[in-house]
């Protein structure tokens, strides 16, 4: 399980981490989230964080993308989400980054396919 911290549920961790335990999640991940994705390959990192900084945590906070983001300008890192992993998002949408696309790049629906074809389909 995944709990991506906006500036609205930073205060929720600590219950995320107890629901997971309840529900008999084997692992829970804390992650920074990144809601300027689009732009964020496209405009400097600064210029991209303006745009949605009131849904993030503060910038120098723990949980702020946009801090560990400015650390890494400049990297070449490449993401391998595309090839290990994927997002069922709560509609059943299947998505191959753990950031928000629009949904024209969802591979398919996990709710009226299996998993399976949306992970090996030709998206």
């Amino acid at each position: 399980m995944q709990f991506l911290v906006f500036r609205y549920n930073l205060h929720e961790i600590r219950e995320a981490i107890n629901f997971a335990r309840k529900v008999g999640v084997d692992a829970i991940r804390i992650s920074s989230a990144r809601v300027y994705t689009g732009t964020d390959v496209i405009k400097p990192t600064k210029d991209s964080y303006e745009v949605s900084k009131e849904y993030l945590p503060e910038p120098g906070s723990r949980f702020s993308h946009y801090a560990s983001d400015l650390k890494r300008v400049g990297s070449k890192k490449i993401c391998d989400w595309v090839w290990k992993r994927m997002v069922i998002n709560p509609d059943g949408s299947v998505s191959s980054c753990c950031a928000y696309y629009p949904q024209k790049y969802d591979s398919g629906n996990a709710s009226n396919e299996s998993v399976k074809s949306v992970y090996n389909n030709d998206k």
